[in-house]
């Protein structure tokens, strides 16, 4: 969860190794620039995205359905934010 520098940065990191991730961010001009180009153009703009190992999502429940593990990586002042549309049934 989130769209920033450390997100970013998490994304990179796990991308080499071999996983699969969801990537959600609430900003849609970002994701889908990053579909586009493959690159987050507000944070660490030289860092390629691999779309064969990551997908960007808008819908917080469609990224973590299936998920083993769930990373925030947004500011302690959005997380409540950032986890509104989520209830505990989308964790079970």
């Amino acid at each position: 969860f989130g769209g920033g520098s450390w997100a970013t940065a998490l994304v990179k990191i796990l991308t080499e190794q071999d996983v699969k991730i969801s990537w959600w961010m609430r900003n849609a001009k970002t994701a889908a620039f990053i579909r586009k180009f493959h690159l987050n153009p507000n944070y660490l703009s030289d860092v390629y995205i691999d779309e064969e190992k990551v997908k960007v999502w808008l819908d917080a429940k469609q990224a973590i359905q299936n998920a083993d593990y769930i990373l925030l990586a947004v500011p302690a002042a959005f997380t409540e934010q950032a986890l509104a549309d989520l209830t505990s049934e989308d964790f079970a």
